[in-house]
């Protein structure tokens, strides 16, 4: 039977299978190299929290309703512990839609207003009270015995002494070496990877509250010839704003400046309200957050493990692009059932990743799948690419996927099927599997195509003249 446990990574896929393991009693030590601050609210955790293990930490995050409802589920305390210091639950549905066409099964769609530092401390505050939280410590390797297949035995810190466990869990993010460290032992796994072919600008704000209401700022995004954009609200009275560009775009790499960032926002119907004064003011410099890839590790090969021992868990598992908002909601979906799985088969290591795999392995392939081929489409347009035969039918998917999204605010069928997407209530590429859904996303791409297109942004030529008036220095 599993006893010990050691996970690596103390964020939020870490320290959800952690609590989760030791509420069925497990003894769980999790090694964390980033020390949380004394802090007294999510607020003062965002201005405190450094946090250089998690590089988009201060960047925009939506905690869908995925995530809150998973946390009801199994930690609900945690869920009272954001709403008392200020977090807001809000159902964008029962904002939009008038009353006479809710039903009881729109609950679904409440999710959190929340920025990540906030939601975060709540989390670990919660685990620290279950779990042995070692911080600051950092692994170094892997205890690893040879065997058909080999297995991990343990974990070696930087301060030279090792960790013994039954199992380990990676919960090493997005820069997790733990790949690398079973490459050194002779195991290889095998990786699914597509590049992002994005660079990320964040910029968070402290809303006025005599100003504009953050519901305005709900699809407040868009994709443009040549960059992105979004919104997000957060808690507190903040809001981030944020914007993407292809990496190797080098005027709009000039966005990592605040003038030029704050120029550019103003030029953006969507979000030029959101830079005046009257409305919020910055609470921080820049964020940039460069190399980002969908990556989607595979364990077993054929059904069968290539290493025992150790369990991938968050980012450590399946990356999709952070722009879609779906990583806390998977990492709670991996957390969770790598501690089921841990119960269920901890007699038999075999086993015990077999059930995990068959727990989560399709809806990664999924959400790997489906971020992946609406960067492709994004790409495509970027680069002025032709579409590749083989991708022709899935780009079609995706121009009805935008339509979802471009509907949602007036059609309620739209607006359920848009939520469902976006909070992961259904498997993402499962949105045009409903008939209706269909129907309406065609009627509204028959619309769209009538209309002459909407300015949202800047165009390239413009945007050109925008970045050269800011002349950003540095």
């Amino acid at each position: 039977m599993i006893e010990d446990v050691v996970v690596i990574g103390g964020s939020v896929a870490g320290l959800a299978t952690g609590v989760a393991l030791a509420d069925k009693g497990v003894s769980v030590q999790v090694i964390e190299r980033d020390v949380a601050p004394e802090c007294t609210s999510g607020d003062d955790a965002f201005l405190q929290w450094k946090r250089p293990g998690v590089p988009q930490f201060h960047h925009a995050h939506g905690f869908s309703a995925r995530s809150r409802n998973l946390l009801l589920e199994r930690m609900p305390e945690v869920v009272s512990a954001l709403t008392a210091d200020g977090v807001e639950e809000v159902n964008f549905f029962k904002v939009f839609a008038p009353p006479e066409l809710w039903t009881d099964a729109d609950d679904a769609y409440t999710s959190l207003w929340c920025r990540r530092p906030g939601f975060e401390l709540a989390l670990r505050r919660y685990a620290a009270a279950r779990i042995d939280i070692r911080s600051p410590a950092a692994a170094a390797g892997l205890v690893v015995t040879p065997g058909n297949p080999p297995c991990v035995q343990g974990v070696r810190l930087h301060d030279g002494s090792t960790v013994e466990a039954d199992l380990v869990i990676d919960a090493g993010g997005r820069r997790s070496p733990v790949p690398k460290w079973l490459r050194e032992a002779g195991v290889n796994l095998t990786l699914d990877e597509q590049d992002c072919d994005a660079i990320y600008f964040t910029r968070y704000y402290r809303r006025n509250p005599r100003g504009l209401s953050p519901l305005v700022l709900f699809g407040a995004g868009g994709i443009t010839e040549r960059f992105g954009f979004n919104a997000f609200t957060g808690d507190h009275d903040t809001y981030a704003l944020g914007m993407i560009c292809r990496p190797d775009d080098r005027a709009l790499l000039s966005l990592r400046h605040d003038d030029v960032f704050e120029h550019v926002a103003r030029r953006i119907p969507a979000l030029a309200p959101w830079t005046e004064p009257d409305n919020g003011t910055p609470l921080h410099s820049v964020e940039t957050m460069a190399g980002n890839h969908n990556r989607r590790w595979h364990y077993l090969v054929e059904g069968r493990p290539s290493v025992l021992g150790i369990v991938p868990v968050g980012d450590a598992l399946c990356i999709t692009n952070p722009f879609y908002g779906w990583g806390a909601s998977m990492a709670l979906t991996f957390a969770f059932a790598a501690a089921d799985s841990t119960i269920e088969h901890g007699d038999d290591l075999r086993d015990l990743l077999v059930s995990y795999e068959s727990k989560v392995g399709n809806e990664a392939d999924e959400v790997y799948n489906e971020s992946a081929a609406d960067d492709r489409r994004r790409i495509y347009q970027w680069r002025h690419q032709e579409v590749p035969d083989w991708d022709r039918e899935q780009m079609e998917r995706r121009d009805l996927v935008a339509c979802v999204a471009a509907g949602a605010l007036k059609d309620p069928v739209l607006g359920r099927a848009f939520l469902r997407r976006l909070g992961l209530l259904d498997p993402p590429g499962s949105v045009l599997d409903d008939p209706e859904v269909v129907e309406h996303a065609r009627n509204t791409q028959r619309i769209l195509a009538a209309k002459a297109a909407r300015r949202i942004a800047p165009d390239s030529d413009e945007l050109d003249s925008i970045l050269s008036a800011a002349s950003p220095k540095g």
